[in-house]
Parts: structure tokens; sequence; C-alpha cells
């Protein structure tokens, strides 16, 4: 693992910090969703479902990064303790989430994934109808090694379709996640790019912004902000976005921007769902930051108030005294 920009603490290789758990719980682990798009039949491997975050305290798998020769992921420069807090807002949607909440997963290699009628489809379109059984086999062999955290071995296969059928969205779109898991930043941005271009979609749009953030691409950050806001996808989809373009603003010590940003999320709604919280928490951990602890106690009582041990809120209110 990659440490911090020069005069940042260092980091051993082998030991998750907060940009790792940052990175792990900005919307999309998606491995869950791959299976759930593949039981339902759904087109499009990957473009539905919510995220499933990891609960903290849960184990952490090791992550198949590849030999360091070659597997060398991107700097992340972070000049904010942003991406922790997200970390820890965002890994607690498990928690909360009940039966939808991720399990622990097993290294045990499965049997490859029978993958939807739709995606067969569109690879065969991509790369010729004789190729497409046997692509769309392969490509079901990486959405199990994702699914099992193999992100190496998901890459590894996925890096040879993309070489085969450069125009099959859900392998661009793979590939670019296996990728992001990874941290090669630039790379996972490149493929997402083009998953956007083949289809036109933002989903991924959360995801790419946060490759660019650990860029500090801040610039687009904000592009992909508004072209989020601008298609209006659900919900939890913008919520995400904008998390991490409050992050980015925050990296670029514009903690008033970020505030205002959050502070969207506070409008009144009739059912409070893990996304709120997600924003809530971020936002009352820059109020702390602003130094402005009367607000930041105040919305962590409301996070308390919806769920008593979503993160480490509890903890939050006993350093600020309750």
């Amino acid at each position: 693992m990659s440490g911090r920009a020069s005069g940042g603490p260092r980091v051993e290789r082998g030991q998750p910090n907060e940009e790792w758990l940052a990175r792990r719980a900005i919307q999309d682990t998606r491995a869950a969703d791959l299976a759930k798009a593949t039981r339902a039949g759904m087109g499009g491997v990957a473009r539905k479902g919510a995220a499933q975050l990891r609960a903290p305290g849960m184990a952490q798998p090791k992550i198949d990064r590849g030999s360091p020769k070659r597997e060398i992921p991107d700097e992340w420069i972070d000049e904010g303790s942003v991406a922790a807090i997200v970390s820890d807002a965002n890994a607690a949607v498990a928690r909360s989430g009940g039966p939808d909440a991720t399990p622990s997963r097993s290294t045990t290699r499965r049997r490859p994934k029978k993958l939807p009628i739709e995606v067969v489809e569109e690879i065969g379109i991509a790369a010729g109808p004789r190729r497409a059984p046997q692509l769309a086999e392969k490509l079901g062999e990486a959405v199990t090694a994702f699914d099992a955290d193999r992100y190496n071995e998901a890459r590894a296969i996925l890096a040879k379709l993309v070489t085969s059928a450069p125009a099959a969205a859900a392998v661009r779109e793979l590939h670019g996640l296996a990728l992001y898991r990874m941290e090669r930043w630039r790379q996972a941005a490149t493929e997402l790019e083009a998953y956007h271009t083949l289809t036109g979609e933002v989903d991924q749009h959360p995801v790419l912004a946060d490759c660019y953030r650990a860029q500090r691409k801040h610039d687009r950050v904000d592009e992909l902000w508004v072209e989020l806001r601008q298609a209006s996808p659900s919900a939890e989809v913008v919520a995400e976005g904008r998390i991490v373009t409050a992050g980015s603003l925050a990296d670029r010590k514009r903690l008033d921007e970020a505030i205002a940003l959050l502070e969207r999320s506070l409008r009144p709604t009739r059912r409070v769902g893990t996304h709120h919280l997600r924003q809530w928490y971020v936002l009352a951990d820059l109020y702390d930051r602003a130094g402005d602890s009367p607000r930041a106690r105040s919305l962590f009582r409301r996070i308390r108030d919806v769920d008593a041990s979503f993160a480490d809120t509890a903890e939050r209110l006993r350093t600020l005294g309750r």
C-alpha cells in the first residue's frame, strides 16, 4: 500500500490506513451488486443496487494486489481528514442495513457466475456472437473473483476481455472497479470514463470522482458533480457524489463550501436512510473541524437518535461532552 504524500505519516505496507478504508467505503464495493444483478437477471453487470459496506470490527479480507513489482498503486494525495470520516460513516451502513449487510467474504474459489442474457448479448455485439459464450464465461470468472476480493485475479481476466471486447460496457465497468480496489487511480478512471462514454450512465460517477480526487484533479471532481446533479440518479448515488465532492473541497481548505454542500442533506425527510446518516456524519465532523462544537454535537445526537451504533457516534459525543 502506498504511503501519504511527502510530509505525511508513513504507513507500513500491508497495514490498512484511513485512505484505504475510505476507498473501501466510497459508494461501491459492488460485489454484492454483481451477484444481485446476476441472480435477478438484470442487464448490465454492477449497474443497479445500493452500496454494500462492511461493518466496523468485521474482519477485513486480504486484498489481492498481485506482485509488488508489477502492481504498484498510484499515490494517494490527501490534504484533509475527511477520507477517514467518510470511511467511519460509510462503514456503519452494513451494521444498520439489516439483511442487506455484506457478510465476511470467503476466499474459497467458487464456480463462475452465470451472467444475465443481456450481458451475453452485449458481449456478442462487441466481439461477435461466436466468441460471446467464451468471453461471457471469462467475465463470469472475473465477477466471481471480484466478489471474493481477488481483485488482481479479476483485473488480469478483465484486461484480456477489454482487448477482445473494448465496447462491452460491463467489462469496462468491472475492470475500472477492480483497478479502483487496487488503488490504481489513473487506470481506473480511464476504464470508468469509457464505461460512461459507452452507456451515458452516471451511477459510477462517485467512484470516478474519487479516482480524480486521489490524483488531486479537483476540477474534474467538480465537473462530475455537476453532471451527477443534472442527471438526478438515485438519492443514494447523489449522496455518495456529494460526500466525495465535499471531501475534495475540504482537501482544498474550502471547509465553508464543503459544509454548505452537505447541509443540503439536512432537509426534512419522511424516512431517514443510511445515505442520510453518512452525509450527516461527515457534516458533523466538518462542524467540529470548523470549531462549531454545538452544531457538531447536535448533529451527532441526531444520528444517535436514528442509529445509536452508527460508526463511532457515541465516542464522538463523549469527546464533545454530549
